[in-house]
């Protein structure tokens, strides 16, 4: 009978190491488990505060007021595009807009040199365009490389918010000094 007592001894030490491998087993998906739900927890929590500290700030956009306009010099070229802006939203530093004129075959970005702002209600000493304001912008293209019947697109490009992408063509024939809808 001794025999049959150590058969069953050695079978219930077997059994007891698997109940440890099945043990340490659940102590590590339970330690990944947990770790992704701290995980989560910790990104839910950075999120809510960033949200809550950008409650009070309005996201704002310049939009384009009326038509496009694009003036030519004596020689029937291209030199300037006016149009209006406002803004949607919070106020905006005007100094902090870009411009780039897009055609299949160029990007031409507008150099700060080649840009008048100017509001016809009196005007803003600090250059923000504020929300109620409207603002004539002039965007002088001599360099841009545009002729006759060509298609491009205006992008105005602020700090923060939406892109403003407006299509716009060169009439077929252009005559000196003259003001033509393109946008």
């Amino acid at each position: 009978m001794s025999g049959l007592f150590s058969a069953l001894d050695d079978e219930e030490a077997f059994t007891g190491l698997e109940a440890a491998f099945i043990l340490i087993a659940f102590v590590v998906v339970a330690a990944v488990f947990s770790f992704a739900v701290l995980g989560s927890g910790f990104y839910a929590t950075e999120k809510a505060r960033q949200v809550t500290s950008d409650a009070g700030t309005t996201p704002s956009s310049v939009m384009v007021t009326g038509a496009v306009i694009l003036k030519t010099d004596a020689f029937s070229n291209p030199e300037s595009l006016s149009f209006f802006c406002e803004v949607i939203g919070g106020e905006v530093a005007m100094s902090d807009i870009r411009y780039s004129l897009h055609t299949t075959q160029m990007i031409y970005q507008v150099p700060e040199k080649d840009i008048q702002l100017r509001w016809p209600s009196g005007g803003s000493a600090e250059g923000v365009l504020s929300r109620g304001e409207l603002l004539s912008v002039r965007l002088t293209i001599r360099d841009a490389g545009l002729a006759a019947r060509d298609d491009f697109t205006l992008t105005i490009i602020p700090p923060r918010g939406v892109l403003v992408t407006i299509p716009c063509s060169v009439p077929g024939t252009l005559l000196g000094n003259k003001r033509y809808e393109v946008g």
